[in-house]
């Protein structure tokens, strides 16, 4: 049970042995996340090849998921009521199900994610809609360059086999 400023709810670790991962549950009344910080490129130093395997995620070797959220706070915006539920599939995982609604903006989409042969790869479909935009990118980290009574969008985005794993930065 989870009691706090940044949230209220509960999050559970369901497994069906020591060889099953299981599934990572949670049912909050409210969670308050921040914006990732974006990276000052200037002061990075690249990876070794080391750093980037060790870094990976395999969707196989992580729980799925089943998330409710009644009132999703993202820096400092109202985004809404939030559903999201993966499954197992062959090489990793499928988001069955991802819903955001009733806050600055709306999300649905589905997707899968997989890692076979040490080599990830990705796809996501989604819609997004916002009637207030510059508060959900403000919520999310950016600067609200955009404006508009409301914006919609329809997505597709893919990320090729790669044996670094999945980044932002090679969605196509």
């Amino acid at each position: 049970l989870l009691d706090g400023a940044s949230g209220a709810g509960s999050l559970d670790w369901l497994r069906n042995g020591s060889s099953d991962l299981g599934r990572l549950s949670g049912r909050f009344q409210r969670l308050r996340l921040q914006p990732m910080p974006t990276a000052d490129k200037a002061g990075d130093t690249p990876p070794t090849p080391a750093d980037v395997v060790g870094a990976v995620i395999d969707p196989n070797r992580v729980p799925t998921l089943d998330f409710q959220v009644d009132e999703l706070d993202i820096g400092g915006e109202n985004f809404g009521h939030l559903q999201l539920q993966s499954e197992r599939l062959p090489g990793g995982q499928r988001l069955k199900q991802i819903q955001l609604e009733g806050g600055v903006a709306s999300l649905s989409g589905e997707g899968e994610w997989k890692r076979q042969q040490n080599v990830s790869s990705a796809r996501a479909n989604f819609e997004l809609a916002s009637t207030d935009l510059a508060a959900a990118l403000r919520g999310l980290g950016f600067a609200p360059t955009l404006s508009g009574r409301s914006a919609r969008f329809r997505s597709q985005l893919v990320w090729a086999p790669a044996a670094r794993g999945l980044e932002w930065s090679q969605a196509q």
